[in-house]
């Protein structure tokens, strides 16, 4: 399952703006989802200047990021998961649960 997670700063505009950005970064993954393992959880940070960008050049965008990825993983033409693989889009590994904070649970101890 492939999941998209969308952060666009303040810097990138007003609120119309920034969900302008999300709607298209949104569209272009529906659209192109082909373009990640199939256990990838996504993650785009949007930055100053996404405003500006327009479909073609965000569907760019995401081909470089596959590009970046399988020369991370050492692939060639496509793009295979596995869970236990690092992804360069998101820094964590895909399908592996963190924990939520390092402290030890509450209760009597052991």
């Amino acid at each position: 399952m492939r999941r998209l997670g969308v952060t666009v700063t303040k810097k990138v505009g007003s609120a119309v703006g920034r969900n302008h950005v999300k709607r298209r970064v949104k569209e272009v993954f529906r659209q192109h989802r082909s373009l990640f393992p199939g256990s990838a959880d996504v993650v785009v940070i949007a930055k100053r200047g996404a405003a500006e960008i327009d479909y073609a050049e965000m569907l760019g965008q995401f081909t470089r990021a596959r590009h970046a990825m399988n020369k991370a993983l050492g692939r060639h033409a496509t793009v295979q998961s596995s869970p236990a693989q690092p992804s360069p889009v998101e820094p964590e590994q895909p399908g592996v649960s963190q924990p939520a904070s390092k402290r030890p649970a509450r209760g009597r101890p052991a």
